[in-house]
């Protein structure tokens, strides 16, 4: 009977930190590292295809039009699915697709009124990412197994696997955000952050720092006393902010926006959003299409201000 209260509770308490994550309409866009929208791809497609697909992605990062990229991002989804059929045991196609739709659902499916096709794409993701890992038999095995087994598992992988396992844990924890209301998604939730963890020891500056935006907006986000850590927020979103770069703000608007309401400091969030705004961001065209969105988010906070505070 007490260890179905103590899990009862657990579940509870799970529950209300990932509600906590999928608030705002920019967390599910941001919450999984201003890599997924903006960093060079780590995944990349093996064959003839290689430099015409890395071409395109570079492309699009530098874009200063997200609309048109919305657009654009399913024809490139359908055939990545495509590619995945023909050839499903390619590991980094696998990584490429997990890494293409958690772009497009991060980017553009936040809004709560896409959240089913958010849930569906991000699921999908989830797969390929896991599809990817799984070609290593400790891996595969792990999955089902508990999860002192499962962490022990991530420790066997290598640097050289960051770029895999940051797209699937990224797919992960999105699928389980999308899924808040689900208790069988948020019951995956400390496996999907162990890969995350693994994946920012392993090598830190991978995505511009995105791991570290990641453990950001997770202990900012947190309720108190179950999880909330502002001081370790903090750390890690002034170094992803450093590993990013001067060029890219979306880890400022980030770090002002859920560390800066967490603190209740206004005058924080205020100057911190306007340093970002003062960015010229045309100088930096390789993180154009990041921060187009950034900019926009900046814009609609300042403007909500006294709503927020």
């Amino acid at each position: 009977m007490r260890d179905g209260k103590r899990q009862a509770q657990t579940q509870t308490q799970t529950q209300t930190q990932v509600q906590a994550m999928s608030k705002g309409t920019i967390l599910l866009s941001c919450v999984l590292g201003c890599a997924a929208v903006c960093c060079a791809g780590g995944c990349s497609i093996a064959g003839s295809a290689t430099s015409a697909f890395e071409a395109l992605d570079a492309s699009l990062r530098r874009h200063p039009d997200p609309t048109l990229v919305r657009e654009a991002l399913p024809a490139y989804l359908l055939l990545l699915d495509s590619l995945v059929e023909s050839d499903p045991e390619d590991e980094r196609l696998l990584c490429a697709a997990t890494l293409a739709y958690v772009r497009y659902c991060q980017a553009f499916l936040a809004d709560e009124r896409d959240a089913e096709r958010a849930v569906k794409l991000y699921a999908r993701a989830r797969d390929y990412g896991l599809r990817a890992l799984s070609k290593r038999a400790f891996f595969a095995e792990a999955l089902a197994a508990d999860m002192e087994a499962f962490r022990a598992a991530l420790e066997r992988f290598s640097q050289e696997d960051v770029p895999a396992l940051h797209a699937a844990g990224a797919a992960w924890l999105g699928w389980i955000i999308a899924d808040s209301e689900s208790m069988a998604a948020l019951a995956e939730m400390p496996r999907a952050l162990a890969v995350m963890r693994r994946a920012l020891d392993l090598d830190e500056s991978y995505g511009a720092g995105a791991g570290h935006v990641v453990f950001g907006l997770y202990y900012a986000v947190q309720p108190q006393g179950a999880g909330q850590d502002l001081p370790l927020s903090r750390e890690h979103f002034l170094r992803a902010i450093e590993l990013a770069g001067s060029g890219n703000v979306f880890p400022r608007v980030l770090y002002a926006e859920y560390y800066g309401r967490a603190t209740l400091d206004r005058e924080f969030f205020v100057e911190t959003l306007e340093g970002a705004l003062a960015v010229d961001i045309a100088r930096y065209p390789e993180h154009r299409l990041s921060n187009e969105l950034a900019r926009e988010r900046a814009l609609w906070l300042m403007a909500h201000c006294d709503e927020l505070f």
